[in-house]
């Protein structure tokens, strides 16, 4: 038998040996730049990104607020032959002057001395206002056309204009139609479907005031694609209706949009040939500017053009654009 060695350990020592040794303090392994900055330390906030495309603040002439579904909805009643182009015009104008009452109605506000609320005035829609938008001022027969327009878009239920009230649908299902399953076709192919487009009032009275049809379908399809309203420009996280939710406040119009003449032909009804003509008259009127863009950019996503919200109608655009076949079929006011 072995004797027992001197290096045996005790139980307490045999206990200690279990105990874990402290872990060294960790290094700093981060990269040190000039002066003694640490470049991956987080106490600097970086700055926001610059919002892509061509922001402003200010629609000159102010805007009408019109869904994507009611604008939609017209063009379609036109453009399916429910309705005249003299009577699309009508339709323009009446949203004209429903928003002009929004900034001529009292605000409640004491009259002269009196410290007593002044009472709403009723709005009074008459033939001569919309004769002033569309044209026929003077006229012996503008009256019985207009007349005759006014019951034919209250009989459909695209637009009742009385003396005092102006009612729009809403929906397509309000209107007197039996068959609207080219609507939803048109209707699926719209970008955002569900917001409401900031349409400048100075491009609604050119609507109403003689825009060609094909003009008239340049401009829709360029407002839907191209002019919208976010909170924050600046960035933040999107929400449910496709807009930017603030984070200061802050607000802005994206007025630049890429567009394929191609997708508009085919949208709106019309030729690839009415688009570029009505594209080119919008460029020389000002109101479309067109963008330098990359050739690979033009022949995947289209033109690139930016509305210009400060455009002021100089001239009567009919008097120069070509007509498409819709417009020339059309009669006048006078007619």
């Amino acid at each position: 038998m072995h004797a027992p060695t001197q290096s045996s350990k005790s139980p307490t020592q045999r206990a200690l040996s279990f105990v874990p040794k402290p872990t060294p303090p960790a290094q700093n392994t981060a990269r040190v730049g000039q002066g003694g900055q640490n470049i991956f330390s987080d106490s600097r906030t970086k700055a926001p990104n610059p919002p892509k495309g061509v922001w402003t603040t200010h629609i000159e002439g102010r805007y009408r607020a019109i869904s994507v579904h009611s604008l939609a909805m017209a063009w379609w009643c036109f453009d399916a032959g429910h309705i005249t182009k003299r009577q699309l015009r009508i339709w323009f104008a009446a949203q004209e002057m429903l928003e002009r009452r929004r900034y001529t109605a009292p605000q409640n506000k004491p009259f002269g001395n009196s410290r007593a609320p002044q009472a709403p005035r009723k709005p009074s829609y008459g033939l001569d206002e919309i004769k002033t938008l569309i044209g026929g001022r003077g006229s012996k027969t503008a009256d019985t056309a207009i007349k005759a327009d006014l019951k034919k878009l209250g009989a459909l239920g695209l637009v009742s204009i009385t003396e005092r009230s102006i009612t729009f649908a809403t929906s397509i299902d309000q209107l007197v139609i039996d068959d609207i399953s080219s609507f939803w076709t048109m209707f699926h192919q719209l970008p955002h479907p569900r917001r409401r487009v900031p349409v400048p009032r100075r491009v609604l009275r050119a609507m109403a005031g003689g825009f060609t049809s094909g003009m008239t379908a340049v401009v829709l399809a360029t407002l839907i694609r191209s002019l919208f309203w976010h909170k924050n420009p600046m960035g933040g996280r999107k929400g449910r209706s496709g807009g930017v939710e603030a984070r200061e406040g802050a607000g802005g119009y994206r007025i630049d949009g890429r567009t394929k003449r191609e997708w508009i032909a085919e949208v709106f009804g019309i030729t690839t040939r009415t688009v570029t003509d009505a594209r080119a008259r919008l460029i020389e009127l000002g109101w479309l500017i067109p963008l330098e863009t990359h050739q690979h950019l033009l022949n995947r996503y289209g033109t690139h053009d930016q509305i210009n919200t400060s455009w002021t109608p100089q001239s009567t655009p009919q008097s120069k654009a070509p007509q498409s076949k819709a417009s020339q079929s059309t009669p006048s006011v006078e007619s």
